[in-house]
Order: C-alpha cells, then sequence, then structure tokens
C-alpha cells in the first residue's frame, strides 16, 4: 500500500504542475491585443517574446534533462517553476519597456484559459491578470517535492551500461530517412498549435464574434478563452485515442491521417461564415488533433531506435516541434502587422498540413539493422 501510495505522489504533482503551466503558457494568446494597445507596438512583438521562449524552451531542454539526471527531477522542476514565476512577473510589471521575452496540460489549458480570459475582460487590465496568474502558478515550486526519486534509483540509473554510445545513436538516426521526415513532420505540428494558441483569440476578437448564454453576453476576448480551452478538453480524448490508434495501426499511417484531418479542418473553418458556432466546432475539432500527434510521434522513435537514447532522439524531434513554434508564433504576429489580417497565415497553415501528411507516407515503420539483428541474435 505503501509503495502503492509513493507511486501516485509524483503521478499527481506532476499532473498539477502541467495543469498549471501549460494552462498559464496557453493563456497568452488572450494578452495581444491588449499588450500591442498598451505598448502602441504591433503584434509581432508579443507573437516573438512567445515564439522566442518556445525556441529557448526546445534549446534548452536536453540540458534540463541533463541537471534532472545530476540533481534530480524535484530540484529540477522546483527551481525552473520559480523562474517561470519570476519571468512573469517581470512581465506583468513591464508597463512600458518593448523588450518582453517570456505540455495533464490539457486540463489546465481547458481551466485556465477560459479563467484567464475572464479576467482580462473583467479587470480590463493585463497586468493584473498576469499577476493573477503568476500568483496561481507559484504552487509549482511546492509541488515539485512530490517528484522526489529515491538516491538508490537515481545511482542504479546513472550506472547503468549502455550497449550504444550517443555518437553512435545520433550518426545511426541521421541515416534513417524516417527519423529526418519524422522530424520535418513535427516542425509543422508547433507550428499550428503556436498560431492557434497565440493568435486565435485576436483572430475571434478582430472579426467581434461572441454570443449570448442564456442572456449573458460572451465578449470576444471570453469567447477566444472558451475556444482555446476547447481545444484543451478535446485533446484529452484526442491523445488518448489517437495513441490508442497507434498501437493498432501503422503509427506513420496515423500520423499522415491527422495532419490532413488538420488540413481540413483549417480549410472547413475558412470555408464557413464565422460564427461562435463555427468557432467553437473548429476548436472541438482541432482539440481531437491537437497533440495526437506527440504519442504517435515519440512512439515511433522508440520503436525504430530502441529505448536506450530515446530522451535524446526525442529532445532533436522536440526541438524542431518548437522551432516550428517560434516560426508559427512570431511569423503570424509579423505577417498581421505587414497585411493587417491573419489570411496568408491560415492557408500556410493549411498547406504545411497536406505536406506533413504526404512525407509520412514515405517513412519505412520498421527497426534499425541494429535492432533487427539483435533480435535475430536473441
Amino acid at each position: 500500500m505503501a509503495q502503492q501510495r509513493n507511486f501516485w505522489i509524483p503521478v499527481i504533482c506532476g499532473a498539477i504542475i502541467l495543469t498549471i503551466g501549460i494552462g498559464a503558457r496557453q493563456s497568452f494568446g488572450i494578452f495581444q491585443k491588449p499588450i500591442a494597445a498598451d505598448l502602441n507596438v504591433g503584434r509581432e512583438l508579443w507573437s516573438f517574446s512567445n515564439a522566442l521562449a518556445l525556441l529557448l524552451m526546445g534549446v534548452f531542454a536536453p540540458f534540463a534533462g541533463n541537471l534532472a539526471d545530476r540533481f534530480g527531477t524535484a530540484r529540477t522542476v522546483g527551481a525552473g517553476g520559480a523562474l517561470y514565476v519570476t519571468g512573469m512577473l517581470m512581465i506583468a510589471m513591464a508597463s512600458s519597456a518593448l523588450g518582453i521575452a517570456t505540455a495533464g496540460g490539457s486540463f489546465g489549458q481547458f481551466a485556465i484559459v477560459p479563467f484567464a480570459s475572464i479576467l482580462q475582460n473583467r479587470l480590463d487590465n493585463w497586468h493584473s491578470t498576469m499577476f493573477v496568474l503568476a500568483a496561481v502558478s507559484v504552487m509549482m515550486v511546492p509541488l515539485a517535492f512530490g517528484l522526489r526519486e529515491s538516491r538508490a534509483a537515481l545511482s542504479k540509473a546513472a550506472g547503468a551500461r549502455r550497449p550504444q554510445s550517443s555518437k553512435d545513436a545520433l550518426q545511426e538516426a541521421f541515416r534513417t530517412q524516417g527519423f529526418w521526415l519524422l522530424t520535418i513532420g513535427f516542425f509543422v505540428c508547433g507550428f499550428h498549435v503556436t498560431f492557434i494558441g497565440l493568435h486565435l483569440p485576436s483572430y475571434i476578437s478582430d472579426n467581434s464574434v461572441g454570443l449570448s448564454f442564456f442572456g449573458r453576453p460572451i465578449s470576444a476576448i471570453e469567447l477566444g478563452g472558451w475556444a482555446i480551452g476547447l481545444v484543451g478538453l478535446f485533446n484529452i480524448v484526442g491523445s488518448l485515442l489517437w495513441g490508442w490508434l497507434g498501437g493498432h495501426h501503422l503509427r506513420k499511417d496515423m500520423l499522415a491521417l491527422l495532419y490532413a484531418l488538420r488540413a481540413l479542418a483549417f480549410v472547413l473553418f475558412l470555408a464557413l461564415p464565422l460564427s461562435w458556432i463555427s468557432v467553437l466546432l473548429f476548436a472541438a475539432s482541432l482539440g481531437f488533433l491537437w497533440l495526437g500527434t506527440v504519442p504517435l510521434t515519440s512512439g515511433l522513435v522508440g520503436y525504430m531506435f530502441g529505448p536506450v537514447h530515446m530522451s535524446m532522439l526525442w529532445g532533436i524531434v522536440f526541438f524542431s516541434h518548437q522551432f516550428g513554434s517560434f516560426l508559427g508564433g512570431w511569423g503570424a504576429g509579423r505577417l498581421y502587422d505587414i497585411q493587417g489580417n491573419y489570411d496568408l497565415i491560415w492557408w500556410i497553415c493549411v498547406g504545411l498540413g497536406v505536406f506533413a501528411a504526404l512525407i509520412h507516407w514515405f517513412i519505412r515503420e520498421q527497426p534499425v539493422e541494429r535492432l533487427t539483428l539483435v533480435a535475430v541474435r536473441s
């Protein structure tokens, strides 16, 4: 019983940390217009700040993993949570500065983003809303203590013998066409999710799409928050379902289907008259396709190359995702400031979805030769 309780403590603490962290981060899209108006700048500034944060997340992910291996997950997550809150407080206090720089997570997106949008609509002050989110995010620091590992487990993992060196693993992956196709495909995923998360609320607000719920008016900015929240809610079901499908069908085929359906969802959203109904339907359908790419892509990396160096290889694929996030978040803001609308970026998302669907068909879903030889010998 004690062992089972110890197992669930890090699971629950980790889920709550992801709920708060990802939920707060996904709410940043509702600050797009208020910050641009307050600082008298275009949308590129806030877009670039968030895009840079996502890019740096990908760059530093391998180093953070190394710190966790050396000092433990609890200390690393606790320090990261403290830095996260500090950054949010610095943003909230920056009333005139132009240099603004800033993954259970789906439930946080569903719960916290609508909460943030309601706060912003009521307070009409993005500084105050950011302060509230920072105060909520402080909870991540003490929750990190629930992620502590036993020293015996850490020592055992550190002393485990690895049959393949990191250099050999990288060379093997780089010689494999499927690895590059997966990496390019995950770039498209990052581009899509960051554009939607950071700019969909502003798109809804630009077009003054609101609704009335039992006689209570819902503003466009609140609707934007609920749309992103709905994406997170349906992503819970979508991630589980796509993961299950990946266990019964070729993962590459499921990835191709997922990206094709994303492209179709974008086209239908653009083709239908814009209303609160089309917004919520689009959010629900996109949520179903949101991060189902993660279990499929990571599972394919592990299947093709084995578990020994999966974290390192997955880190490379994840960096591609974050680079796509950088271009999707910043590029959309840049194009908006140039053209005054999001028309072009929507169709870029469609094209990238079709492209990603096509390239996944060319992946050979089979273990590399090294693993095949090991299986034959055993």
